[in-house]
């Protein structure tokens, strides 16, 4: 069965058509989902409560997949590793161990337990921010940072001076008491 989803996900032709992935993930034939880990697939995957195969390619899909892992809702497959075999054993593995789907529907319902939908939290934020002329009171202070300091370089200027300094006093202790030893040296030969 493995083998005959994977070779119709292989012949698949590109879609141009736009389906709403929530309606598709939400289905309750849904039992798994394949993703390259980005944050919104990953959240869209949680939220829906269906196990994952992940196969990240860069950025921050490998942390999310990893993250995913430690909640026991995913199995990532890295990208040079993938073969039939691999994802086959993948999907075989949150699909016939029970505990992914448990865990997958335990983080959903903790994702969606909120006190309000999302949208209605958008529009909230939009109207406080009008209803307050801007909301100055709540914007971050590093916007009033001159560019330097907003890049941490007066912090990191410290450290290399520092450093410096230290390596500097270090080459002038070792080269005095060096030198001190080689002259004494120096001296005892003489005398014999």
């Amino acid at each position: 069965m493995i083998t005959t989803i994977l070779e119709k996900i292989y012949n698949l032709n590109f879609i141009q058509c736009a389906i709403k992935f929530l309606t598709v993930a939400g289905h309750p034939n849904v039992r798994a989902f394949i993703t390259h880990g980005g944050l919104m697939g990953t959240q869209e995957g949680v939220q829906a409560g269906v196990p994952m195969v992940g196969i990240p390619l860069f950025a921050d899909q490998e942390l999310n997949i990893r993250n995913c892992m430690s909640k026991g809702v995913s199995v990532m497959v890295l990208y040079d590793d993938v073969t039939k075999e691999t994802l086959s054993n993948a999907l075989k593995t949150v699909l016939n161990d029970p505990s992914y789907q448990k865990n997958a529907k335990h983080l959903s319902q903790l994702f969606r337990d909120r006190p309000q939908p999302p949208l209605e939290t958008a529009i909230f934020w939009t109207e406080y921010v009008i209803r307050h002329g801007g909301a100055p009171h709540i914007r971050s202070a590093a916007v009033d940072l001159p560019w330097y300091q907003y890049l941490l370089l007066d912090v990191i200027a410290v450290i290399v001076l520092a450093f410096a300094a230290i390596m500097g006093i270090v080459y002038f202790v070792l080269k005095t008491i060096f030198g001190f030893l080689c002259r004494s040296k120096h001296k005892k030969v003489k005398k014999n």
